[in-house]
């Protein structure tokens, strides 16, 4: 029954509502999987995912919540925020690892997020799970706000991160 409610409430969200085709479309398009998360109480969670047809499995499950820095999604959601607003919840919640690989000093944090606003997008250096790339963007509302994000995310191996991302849909 609980699984039923929670199901329920996803599916009201407008985000999902409003997201899902075009995470299905993406996740086509760039053959990899495409994860939806909705921007809750400084977190993360995760709403949708969509494997494209080499249909790699992800660490995370619907209705996870993460910490906004240890994901590519996450990381454009904080830098769509005031560096007041981002210390505040360094401060609240630390910088724990998910992976060995995940940022746990906030100069390179902050360092970090300043790069995704001069580049309009995130990267995760397995920094969420080892052996696992992804890049992301925040979503915003009407006022500009983030409301939530949308991840590539795929093996190291194949989905190279660094250099230019103008081949992804």
């Amino acid at each position: 029954r609980f699984l039923e409610f929670a199901v329920f409430a996803r599916d009201r969200r407008a985000l999902w509502q409003l997201s899902r085709e075009s995470i299905d479309y993406l996740a086509e398009q760039a053959g990899e999987t495409v994860g939806l998360v909705a921007l809750e109480n400084d977190h993360a969670v995760h709403l949708y995912q969509a494997r494209g047809n080499t249909m790699v499995r992800t660490s995370s499950s619907i209705g996870e919540r993460q910490l906004l820095h240890q994901s590519a999604s996450g990381k454009a959601i904080l830098a769509s925020l005031p560096d007041a607003e981002v210390r505040d919840i360094v401060d609240k919640y630390g910088l724990p690892p998910r992976s060995k690989y995940s940022i746990t000093d906030e100069e390179r944090l902050f360092e970090e997020l300043a790069q995704v606003r001069e580049d309009g997008y995130a990267v995760s250096r397995e920094e969420s799970t080892e052996g696992m790339n992804a890049i992301g963007a925040a979503i915003h509302d009407g006022d500009g706000d983030p409301v939530g994000g949308v991840s590539i995310v795929g093996p190291a191996h194949r989905l190279k991160v660094d250099g230019d991302h103008d081949d992804f849909p």
